[in-house]
């Protein structure tokens, strides 16, 4: 009889338990953007954040990008990273990266799926043709490339890697991909140097 009453009491307590609200983050607005606050109270700062199953791109600020080429990444009016899409001729795949090989004649931007997958990462110095964005800069030094000594993997600078890459890890790179290759690295999977 005392186990049913524990178990009756458990089952009652898990059910209250699962039927409560769970409270995400919210997305704020002022004069000067969108950013999103987190249960916290806090919020991201120049990274990617993945919100309802969409990327995001939040600077310095605290506020997200939008309508614009970030690296390799074309962020949305929404401030959504697009995938499987073309924009301005530039194609972009499943994880949101601008395919090299793939540029379209003409500067439509065709959005044949909106939808963002769960790889996030950054690229500057091959999207140099696809925008003026910035290279990374480490020790006040330019990158084309950052060495990761510990993986023996290079990333592009601003690859999402990079910025998980513990600071003792990152070995700045300016330098030919075959020159990182023939000192014992091997491409990024995730940012395809």
């Amino acid at each position: 009889m005392k186990k049913r009453f524990y178990l009756a009491l458990s089952t009652i307590a898990i059910g209250t338990m699962m039927s409560m609200p769970v409270f995400a983050g919210s997305w704020k607005q002022d004069n000067a953007g969108w950013w999103y606050e987190r249960d916290d109270k806090s919020f991201p700062v120049s990274t990617w954040e993945q919100i309802d199953g969409s990327w995001y791109y939040f600077n310095e600020h605290g506020y997200i990008l939008y309508s614009q080429w970030f690296g390799n990444y074309y962020l949305s009016s929404t401030g959504a990273m697009l995938t499987n899409t073309i924009i301005d001729g530039y194609q972009v795949g499943a994880d949101g990266a601008y395919i090299p090989s793939s540029q379209q004649s003409g500067g439509s931007t065709q959005t044949s799926n909106n939808n963002t997958s769960t790889t996030n990462n950054t690229t500057s110095a091959a999207a140099s043709t696809v925008s003026s964005a910035p290279t990374t800069t480490i020790n006040n030094r330019a990158t084309d490339y950052i060495l990761n000594k510990s993986s023996h993997v290079f990333h592009y600078s601003s690859c999402i890697s990079v910025q998980k890459m513990k600071e003792r890890n990152k070995i700045p790179f300016s330098g030919a991909r075959d020159e990182a290759i023939s000192r014992g690295f091997r491409p990024c999977q995730i940012c395809n140097p």
